[in-house]
């Protein structure tokens, strides 16, 4: 039993079998079933991709905006391992979650702005970019890292603020995959579903608020 993410640069698919290169693919975690793995792979990946381009250490600060998300979820438990102390912003049912997954801190981003509250962080993860990127300049120290997924941070703000940053893009690794599923199967990562739903409402799952997790899709 193997577990995968579709190629971004050859389009995804919902289908009952897809041709995948060798090297983008890996034994799926032990202690997992099919529906529990098919959640991990984009976004764990993405994850881990975020916190190695921020370069994270042990007893640093981490700040994850949208920590109850898909890739959210990941990157505090990824990050807890690690050593770091998390800090994340949530709200509504979200903020119990991301305590359950180790926040150290919970910041709900309904009644408090995070600008207002954190400095010194020495990584940003932004998964949301717009408004919430441009006030993540001022938390930062000197020589942080502002990391993003959804927009890719200005090199001239870096510049005025004495921090670095980085743009990822996840593609899909079987080394990567491997030591997502080894940190699974040791306890250290576990994934986060908020639904599951057959094919034949797969409109359902995309017309869906994001919500906390992951949504799957069965096949049958």
């Amino acid at each position: 039993e193997v577990y995968t993410m579709a190629d971004f640069g050859h389009g995804g698919t919902y289908a009952e079998y897809v041709a995948v290169n060798q090297s983008q693919i890996a034994l799926k975690p032990k202690t997992l079933s099919l529906v529990q793995a098919a959640a991990l792979p984009m976004v764990a990946q993405t994850a881990l991709t975020a916190l190695r381009a921020g370069e994270l250490k042990s007893g640093q600060i981490v700040l994850i905006h949208g920590g109850a998300g898909g890739v959210g979820t990941m990157a505090i438990q990824m990050a807890k391992a690690l050593g770091a102390r998390v800090i994340t912003t949530a709200s509504g049912q979200g903020i119990d979650l991301v305590k359950s997954l180790g926040a150290d801190e919970v910041i709900d981003r309904t009644a408090t702005n995070f600008k207002d509250v954190v400095k010194g962080i020495d990584v940003v993860i932004d998964l949301i970019g717009g408004q919430t990127q441009e006030d993540s300049w001022g938390v930062l120290k000197k020589g942080g890292f502002l990391v993003a997924t959804a927009f890719p941070p200005a090199k001239e703000k870096a510049q005025q603020f004495d921090v670095r940053a980085n743009f990822i893009f996840t593609q899909p690794s079987r080394t990567a995959l491997e030591e997502i599923a080894a940190m699974v199967d040791d306890g250290k990562l576990r994934p986060i579903i908020s639904a599951e739903i057959s094919i034949a409402n797969a409109r359902q799952a995309h017309e869906a608020k994001a919500g906390n997790g992951k949504i799957v899709i069965r096949m049958a």
